[in-house]
């Protein structure tokens, strides 16, 4: 067994852990996307999309925080609630978006589907989880690539017709499937014989805009003021950032060659952190905020006599300039901050007294 495959049971293992303390909270949730009743059916590198009623959303927030989850911002993304989790242990990250409606949209989630209900009460356990029913799922899954990705990934190919086949062999759930596409797709004879063969799913891309165009005019007065209001809460963003949501800083401290820029660049790429690096130091070479004139006076100051009469009005202006630029440095961190980014200071001012 190679690493990868490791990295993927043990990431299993932990969101198992999860469901589990999940099921035994009596959560009535059902997982939409994301993972699969074991390892092999989970991409691993993406997010566990769940369902859950609205009334139940601050039950879950109490077992997730417990588990080690910590909320993110969503602002202007309703009706989604993120959640993540950094296991040490296994150096990974485990998010989970957690849904307390059906809608679709590639930017903003306008179009809405009665369907939660429905998915919640027919759910069926596929230990540690919940999963909707396969015709629930073949529709949600099918709309989610078309109106949501605008692409059928390979994935999202194999079970999709995983689940044609497993519909095909129980008319109930045909019949469902057949009203629901009826209701929300206006499907053509085309459809009715895609539902009964082994054709691909590449096709209906063309009929992304007719079926967004159905679903607006379903609703579209709900449909404009979910657009109207996604719009106005992420263009206020910054304010509300600001007001309630400030970032982090962290300073690492250490000798030289301690690894802190090291350190700070895998914090910077981290792909939930994505941290600003500030770097506090006196080395020009360095610095991810500093001035054309700090490369100047170190290259000078670098090439005159030491304690030479002649430098000291270069070491006056290096003096004043290294004050101006740990201001500069400062503020544009604490900028940052307001932001609601983490922010990584590589040193600090008071580095050479720490250590």
């Amino acid at each position: 067994m190679n690493q990868t495959s490791v990295a993927v049971l043990l990431c299993a293992a932990f969101a198992d852990r999860v469901f589990r303390a999940l099921n035994s909270a009596d959560i009535h949730y059902c997982v939409l996307r994301g993972y699969g009743p074991s390892a092999a059916t989970w991409p691993g590198d993406e997010e566990i999309d769940l369902l859950i009623a609205p009334e139940q959303l601050g039950e879950l927030s109490v077992v997730l925080v417990r588990e080690g989850f910590a909320p993110l911002r969503a602002w202007g993304h309703a009706p989604h609630h993120f959640f993540v989790a950094y296991d040490s242990a296994l150096g990974s990250w485990l998010k989970l978006d957690v849904v307390t409606d059906i809608r679709f949209g590639r930017k903003t989630r306008a179009f809405a589907l009665p369907l939660r209900h429905p998915c919640l009460e027919r759910r069926h356990l596929r230990s540690p989880i919940y999963a909707p029913a396969p015709e629930h799922e073949f529709l949600l899954r099918l709309l989610h690539c078309v109106l949501d990705k605008g692409a059928f990934r390979e994935h999202d190919c194999d079970r999709l017709k995983q689940l044609r086949a497993e519909i095909a062999q129980d008319a109930t759930a045909q019949k469902r499937l057949m009203a629901d596409l009826g209701r929300y797709v206006l499907v053509t004879p085309r459809w009715a014989s895609f539902l009964t063969s082994d054709q691909g799913f590449d096709w209906i891309l063309d009929e992304r805009k007719r079926i967004a165009r159905h679903l607006f005019f379903r609703d579209p007065l709900r449909v404009l003021s979910r657009l109207v209001a996604a719009w106005f809460l992420r263009r206020m963003q910054p304010l509300l950032i600001a007001m309630r949501g400030r970032g982090m800083s962290a300073a690492l401290l250490g000798p030289d060659g301690a690894g802190k820029s090291s350190l700070a660049r895998r914090l910077a790429k981290d792909r939930y952190l994505r941290a600003r690096v500030v770097y506090m130091g006196a080395n020009p070479e360095a610095s991810t905020l500093g001035s054309p004139l700090s490369r100047w006076l170190h290259a000078r100051l670098k090439a005159a006599t030491p304690r030479g009469t002649r430098t000291l009005p270069l070491r006056a202006l290096n003096f004043l300039n290294t004050v101006a630029e740990e201001w500069w440095r400062s503020i544009a961190a604490r900028w940052h901050v307001l932001r609601g980014r983490c922010v990584v200071f590589d040193r600090y001012v008071y580095d050479a007294h720490a250590v």
